[in-house]
């Protein structure tokens, strides 16, 4: 799964708790560096990149979840 704006990786490790292989991306290197720490901490496997929701380098990957409160992807669905 791909956690599109993952922040501090609050949802990666929970759906990676639950048994879920997880990649998260963030736009905020603070939020990164904070997700990475928190997953170290608790002995995970997580991928963590620099990167925006709307241009995703990923092609036919990944089941997507959007956290769709975010700002920057409600202008998007308004086109659609």
């Amino acid at each position: 799964m791909l956690d599109v704006g993952c922040g501090t990786g609050r949802h990666s490790i929970e759906l990676t708790n639950r048994g879920n292989a997880i990649t998260g991306i963030d736009l905020s290197d603070l939020m990164l560096g904070k997700a990475r720490e928190k997953t170290e901490k608790q002995l995970l496997k997580i991928d963590f990149f620099k990167n925006g929701a709307r241009d995703l380098p990923f092609k036919n990957e990944f089941v997507i979840d959007y956290n769709a409160e975010h700002g920057v992807l409600n202008d998007a669905f308004k086109e659609i």
